[in-house]
């Protein structure tokens, strides 16, 4: 088709007055009314990645309506628009607009008393991969049905046709100005080829400093049909990538053919954000999670921020996580939702509803949201998976926090297992102790199992199952009746020393800690190795809800939704 200039289509143009209303009384009405459709407007360009409101109203013959009329309209199909195309120049043949182009925002309108044009209905139409660009494409809308009299009836010749000239759309360049769109699956198979490798990351300074590739989703992706491989999950890691979500969902998204960092986005150099993953299936034999299998790696940092991921992930390998496997250079993850079935299918450990596991520089997760459940690997004698958390699998560096994070999922695991946190410690049970922070969490698990008790070393805890003496533990809340389930050969030996009262095979009552003021652990036979060191924080009183305790720790209600019984996160899609 040649190019065009852009006019007007004739005779599809009235009056806007028409859709107002009139102040002028009649004298005595019709018998009956001829109720038809109208519009004011043709709109007959669609801009590149834009989109349109049209308008159109209801109209009467006459002034005399004495009732209150009610107004229905539909979309037309293709014998109207033959029917348009035989008043049209060949240059303007139009093609029926497809379903998933237009919404109407509101296709029911009153006539009032005593008018004779309706309130005006809306039609949003939006330029889409689905349309061929610099094309024309016609709407037709007619009038369905009136209601509000027995007098009133449709006038089944009225369909007003609304004709577009759509542009083709404009995809970006992967600036910051001008990001990659993405529409559909092709624009995200495209993701690995458009991220463009930094040239340096010699240091952690000048790989944050290197500008990432930008990318925006314009639309809902399903991912049905394809084995996603990661577009970042090659040495040496190059791609940094910007990555706004822009509120939509990625669904159905199947990673299991990869065996390296199976996940959405691989190795995640650079932030993703506003996003949302859903209905996805992780398997591999490596670190894994639905975003990422690495959050970051050697210089290069990733950072996770108002996201949701639900789903299953699985994997034979140590660090696993439902959102991420290994927080690896310090990066921070805020305001996500993570509702996933996390499993370990052998003998491994660090595994977490959130992050399996840190590494590199202290990281900083802060006011998540972490449900469904995590399953460490069991064998015949009760022995496998240690260091499992609803939050964090391990916390392993020096000056890592967790703050305001809530966790609802049901562990279960050999040993070593925290609500909120698995192990945050060093990686044995020496007395290491590096200084982290856990703060303002609530651990709202409805059970935490454990398959074994081991007398030399290990814990469990409602907070943290094995801690640092000399971390700071600050207004940490769990559940009145988290249930605490210990293996069939019972737990720890009561022990006047060690376990006075049987009091570890408990969750305990325990108040804030800190350097100053240190957590109490049990120490074995004077040396530097602990028997024990659970942090449990403090139970809420029976009645109390999970919101009822965010309230009372202080948790921003510009971030939290408090006004159910659980808190929701207010920036974050999650179904």
């Amino acid at each position: 088709m040649k190019k065009i200039s852009f006019i007007l289509v004739a005779g599809l143009v009235m009056a806007f007055a028409s859709c107002k209303k009139t102040q002028e009384l009649p004298e005595g009405g019709p018998a009956t009314y001829a109720v038809k459709a109208s519009s004011e407007t043709v709109y007959p360009k669609l801009s590149k990645n834009g989109s349109q409101i049209v308008m159109i109203c209801a109209t009467t013959s006459d002034l005399g309506i004495r009732d209150q009329l009610t107004a229905t309209f539909k979309i037309g199909g293709q014998k109207d628009v033959d029917a348009y195309n035989k008043t049209v120049s060949e240059e303007m043949q139009a093609t029926l607009l497809p379903a998933g182009t237009y919404d109407f925002e509101k296709n029911d309108v009153t006539i009032d008393r005593y008018n004779k044009s309706s309130r005006s209905a809306t039609i949003k139409v939006t330029n889409t991969p689905t349309l061929e660009g610099n094309m024309w494409y016609a709407l037709p809308v007619q009038l369905q049905k009136v209601a509000g009299s027995d007098l009133a009836s449709v006038d089944s010749l009225t369909t007003v046709v609304f004709a577009f000239y759509a542009q083709s759309l404009d995809k970006g360049d992967g600036t910051k100005e001008k990001p990659y769109l993405i529409y559909e699956v092709e624009d995200m198979l495209k993701i690995a080829e458009q991220c463009k490798p930094i040239s340096d990351d010699s240091s952690l300074e000048k790989a944050e400093a290197a500008t990432p590739t930008y990318f925006k989703m314009m639309a809902d992706i399903d991912l049905s049909g394809i084995d996603w491989i990661p577009y970042n999950y090659k040495d040496n890691f190059m791609r940094k990538i910007d990555f706004n979500g822009n509120h939509k969902t990625i669904s159905n998204l199947r990673a299991t053919t990869s065996s390296t960092y199976a996940s959405l986005f691989g190795v995640l150099f650079g932030t993703v954000y506003d996003l949302n993953v859903k209905d996805a299936y992780v398997s591999s034999n490596q670190t894994a999670g639905i975003m990422c299998g690495y959050l970051g790696t050697g210089n290069k940092r990733g950072n996770i921020h108002n996201c949701s991921v639900q789903g299953k992930v699985e994997s034979n390998s140590k660090y696993i996580g439902g959102l991420c496997g290994q927080n690896a250079v310090g990066g921070e993850i805020y305001e996500c939702y993570v509702d996933a079935e996390v499993v370990l299918t052998a003998n491994n450990n660090f595994v977490g509803g959130l992050v399996g596991y840190e590494k590199g520089q202290a990281c900083h997760i802060h006011d998540c949201i972490v449900k469904g459940s995590v399953t460490g690997y069991i064998d015949a004698s009760g022995g496998g998976t240690q260091r499992v958390g609803g939050v964090m699998g391990m916390l392993y560096i020096e000056g890592s926090t967790v703050t305001n994070c809530i966790a609802l999922n049901t562990l279960k695991a050999c040993r070593s297992i925290g609500g909120i946190c698995g192990h945050a410690n060093k990686d044995k049970w020496d007395e290491q102790h590096p200084k982290q922070t856990i703060q303002g969490c609530i651990a709202w698990n409805p059970e935490i199992i454990t398959t074994q008790i081991s007398e030399d070393g290990a814990s469990n805890g409602a907070i943290v199952g094995f801690a640092s003496e000399f971390n700071t533990y600050m207004n940490c809340w769990r559940k009145a009746d988290m249930k605490y389930t210990l293996p069939a050969s019972g737990g720890f030996a009561v022990d006047p020393v060690i376990n006075p009262d049987g009091k570890f095979n408990t969750f305990f009552d325990q108040d804030n800690c800190s350097e100053s003021s240190p957590l109490q652990g049990i120490v074995h036979d004077n040396s530097k190795k602990l028997y024990r060191c659970p942090y449990n924080g403090k139970a809420a009183a029976g009645s109390e809800t999970a919101s009822a305790v965010a309230k009372k720790i202080g948790w921003s209600e510009e971030i939290w939704d408090l006004s159910g019984d659980v808190p929701s996160l207010k920036r974050v899609y999650a179904e």
